[in-house]
């Protein structure tokens, strides 16, 4: 039975948890949109997947993949006690503490994952981090979500040391790849219109911090760059192929006269408009 459970919140979902268990018991866990790093301090636990069982004892964790995991604690010998925490790595929460701007290492395309759990075993690294949590569970007066945050940073940042990311690489890969498709959708449906940037920030859930930073990733410029030249080249093809006037382009294109536009079109041409048509 579950004797003792700590649990901290960070955007309001259970990042970490710290439970003491009297064995025998067993526990059904689901995890439809998360990676759970799961650690044995003390005791025995057999977890059953779909795909198969893993074994986790004395010092030792594994990463769990999402999906559903039956947990059957286990008595030994003397011991009549069981302790583990849990780290759950919300992809939501991850990717707020980034700033919508994921480090490399996570968006990195992993090989070769398979299996339900990827095993940690004992490691010395990992083995002083959860001393640090233990130190914060004592004394629950010292949490608040900065320090939240930077815990679950020096973990990814510790898995990344021993080569044990993947199953959290694979987590974020398709809706990370799905969300920067959607953003290039919105930037080239609109790139032509008169959406101010906060606007075109709001249309993708975005701040307009973090919706500059994600620009500025993915297009290796800035909005206002980009848009201003997608603007000016599509000046040049109408300017090229249509009868329109520069001043009906220059309002199509949002200009709030001809004398900008002009300038703006001269400086990145090197020729007024009405040259640049002439030639």
């Amino acid at each position: 039975m579950l004797e003792n459970v700590q649990q901290y919140k960070l955007r309001g979902k259970v990042v970490f948890i710290k439970a003491e268990i009297k064995p025998p018991f067993k526990i059904e866990a689901s995890m439809e949109d998360e990676v759970c790093f799961y650690y044995v301090t003390h005791g025995k636990t057999n977890i059953h997947s779909p795909s198969g069982s893993i074994r986790v004892t004395d010092s030792s964790g594994v990463l769990l993949n999402c999906g559903r995991y039956v947990n059957e604690y286990l008595p030994e010998g003397n011991n009549d006690s069981c302790q583990a925490i849990g780290i759950h790595l919300y992809p939501s929460v991850i990717q707020s503490i980034y700033n919508d701007i994921l480090p490399d290492f996570l968006t990195k395309k992993p090989d070769g994952i398979t299996a339900d759990f990827n095993f940690i075993g004992t490691d010395k690294m990992i083995g002083k981090y959860i001393e640090s949590l233990q130190y914060y569970f004592k004394n629950p007066s010292l949490i608040n979500d900065e320090l939240l945050e930077l815990k679950i940073k020096e973990l990814l940042l510790l898995l990344v040391k021993t080569d044990r990311i993947k199953i959290i690489q694979k987590l974020f890969l398709e809706p990370q790849r799905k969300r920067n498709i959607e953003f290039k959708n919105t930037i080239s449906t609109h790139v032509l219109s008169n959406l101010t940037i906060n606007e075109l920030a709001f249309l993708n859930h975005m701040s307009v911090s973090s919706f500059k930073r994600k620009f500025k990733k993915l297009y290796r410029t800035t909005p206002a760059k980009y848009m201003r030249e997608a603007k000016l080249k599509k000046s040049a093809e109408q300017l090229k192929h249509s009868e329109h006037s520069i001043t009906s382009i220059s309002i199509e294109l949002g200009y709030k006269d001809v004398a900008s536009f002009s300038a703006a079109f001269k400086s990145h041409f090197q020729c007024s408009p009405s040259q640049y048509r002439n030639s």
